[in-house]
């Protein structure tokens, strides 16, 4: 058994090492990698049931929803550090993507990805590569996005370099809330060695363990977001902890007798989750926010 340990972290070690040949320096401190959140997806069943769960009972500011590529529509929830909640809904898929979104839709819906921005999608390319990952580059003209063929196999991860200057820019005139931003993404593993040594590559770095209502989780911090990793057998987002201005409004839509909350640990900082089956699949933790600093608000915590 302790052959067998060895021999991981050995074929590990190995690979970060032919990792940092190809690309010196990407193992994040140095800056090589930059990597921020740019947004979470969710696919949901009904648009107006999601509108009155996100706006009517948890006091977000929606957009509109707009169409996108391949039939699908997409509507913002955009936070304080300039990223966002995408909730997309597909009934007619007319490309090979949007099938994926309206199998999910048509299922009752739940998140789809996370979408990760950051300025050297080169470099993210050998991180992806050093853990043999296929990919594919798609040039959206106002953006290049890095992504992967969806497999149960990998984390629902994708990547893209913005061309029209930074996201914070662009989300400015869309009146964002108030709530800071996402402060956790809770991801589900069948390989926790692997998804380690993935986010690490990216630029993260491994912060602990931690105890949630979802069970044990390992911690990878990266930007200002930790990734909470928890052994499953299959890979997918399954939660998301956002950082509100005011935990009020959440708490008045917990007292509804459809939702069943849950208090976190004891403490200077007020959390609750919703359950996965009352929010679309996934969940939901709210915790009061840190007050972003005096001399530099709206700081985005992504590029």
């Amino acid at each position: 058994m302790r052959l067998i340990a060895l021999t991981i972290v050995l074929v590990l070690t190995i690979a970060v090492a032919n990792a940092e040949d190809c690309c010196p320096g990407l193992r994040s401190s140095e800056g090589d990698i930059q990597l921020g959140l740019d947004h979470v997806e969710i696919a949901v069943a009904d648009r107006d049931a999601a509108r009155e769960l996100w706006e009517g009972q948890f006091g977000f500011r929606m957009g509109e929803w707009k169409a996108t590529t391949g039939g699908v529509l997409e509507c913002r929830i955009w936070l304080r550090d300039g990223s966002s909640i995408a909730l997309v809904y597909c009934e007619t898929a007319l490309d090979r993507r949007a099938m994926h979104y309206a199998d999910m839709c048509a299922q009752g819906g739940g998140p789809v990805d996370v979408v990760l921005t950051g300025t050297e999608l080169e470099h993210i390319r050998y991180a992806l590569e050093a853990v043999e990952e296929p990919l594919e580059f798609i040039d959206h003209r106002t953006s290049i996005e890095l992504t992967r063929p969806r497999d149960e196999a990998r984390q629902p991860l994708r990547f893209v370099q913005h061309l029209l200057g930074p996201l914070v820019d662009r989300a400015g005139s869309l009146q964002p809330n108030e709530a800071r931003g996402i402060s956790e993404v809770w991801l589900q593993t069948d390989d926790l060695a692997r998804d380690l040594l993935l986010l690490e590559l990216l630029g993260g770095a491994e912060a602990g363990e931690t105890n949630t209502l979802a069970g044990k989780a390992t911690i990878v911090e990266m930007d200002g977001i930790a990734f909470l990793l928890f052994p499953a057998r299959k890979n997918g987002l399954i939660g998301l902890q956002l950082e509100v201005a005011d935990l009020s409004r959440c708490l008045d839509a917990m007292q509804l007798s459809e939702f069943h909350s849950e208090s976190g640990p004891e403490g200077p900082v007020v959390q609750f989750v919703i359950d996965p089956a009352l929010s679309g699949g996934i969940w939901l933790e709210f915790t009061e926010q840190t007050e972003l600093p005096a001399d530099n608000p709206g700081t985005p915590r992504n590029l």
